[in-house]
């Protein structure tokens, strides 16, 4: 009887246990990620139109984690953090921390090929900004005008685990502008 009874237990546990694991909140525990157009980082997004709207999808994203997904310059040092970024109407996605976990959440992204740049992150005053060409070649084949960054928000700006980098490369302009 007394095996009886501890079988029963330990298959409820076993039951319990299985349970919770396949319990939706759950399956925010994997490991973070983000994605931008379907790709991985740091997959380049190639044959963009010169202004385009792509699907950022953030998958796991921890309890009280928010990220910013923003279209950027390069800087000169690619490890430095960007200093200027589109900030028109839809380029600047941003997702708020909550207190529980997200499994997956999806925002657009308004990519531009031209825009006016400016920091998004100022430490020494305001920032002036600057006219930014991405579709301009840098001379090297290794690396581009701009990129969608993805980055922690607040506390977790600098957190390395929450960095995405998606070079961008646009369609060559055309001869008539107007369709461009």
């Amino acid at each position: 009887m007394k095996s009886t009874s501890r079988h029963a237990a330990i298959v409820t546990a076993a039951l319990l246990i299985a349970g919770g694991a396949l319990a939706g909140p759950a399956a925010a525990d994997g490991a973070y990620d983000a994605t931008v157009a379907g790709f991985s980082s740091p997959t380049p997004l190639v044959a963009l139109a010169t202004s385009s709207t792509q699907q950022v999808v953030v998958g796991n994203l921890p309890a009280g984690v928010g990220v910013y997904a923003l279209h950027c310059k390069v800087p000169a040092d690619p490890r430095q953090p960007p200093t200027a970024c589109d900030a028109s109407t839809g380029s600047l996605a941003y997702v708020p921390a909550v207190a529980a976990a997200r499994a997956s959440l999806t925002t657009p992204l308004k990519i531009n090929g031209e825009f006016f740049g400016t920091n998004p992150n100022p430490t020494a005053g305001p920032s002036t900004g600057e006219s930014v060409d991405c579709r301009a070649a840098t001379g090297n084949p290794r690396s581009t005008t701009c990129a969608v960054y993805i980055l922690g928000a607040g506390k977790e700006s600098a957190n390395p685990a929450y960095i995405r980098f998606f070079p961008t490369v646009f369609s060559p302009v055309k001869p008539d502008r107007r369709a461009d």
